[in-house]
């Protein structure tokens, strides 16, 4: 609910993530979850982490300092899309 917003208050947007994915010139995810950011290009490849807080301009993944919130991102998104006859995953 964006309700808090509405009404001044703080939202917690801990659970909340952002995804996009995109099918020009191979499959990419991306989601975003408050500061962090996390980009895979390709279903196996590896996930680049991204600390948007200290980092906007996503110079420095930070995957191999922090694994937990990788992992984190790695469960969002193996369940964030749906298969899409339109538009399917090139493997």
């Amino acid at each position: 609910s964006v309700l808090p917003a509405i009404e001044g208050k703080p939202m917690d947007r801990s659970d909340r993530y952002l995804y996009w994915e995109s099918h020009a010139r191979g499959f990419h995810q991306a989601a975003r979850n408050g500061d962090w950011k996390a980009v895979r290009h390709g279903l196996s490849a590896p996930i680049e982490l991204y600390n948007l807080a200290n980092d906007v301009s996503e110079t420095r993944d930070v995957a191999a300092k922090h694994p937990a919130i990788v992992a984190r991102f790695e469960k969002y998104l193996a369940t964030a899309r749906t298969e899409n006859p339109d538009h399917p995953v090139k493997r």
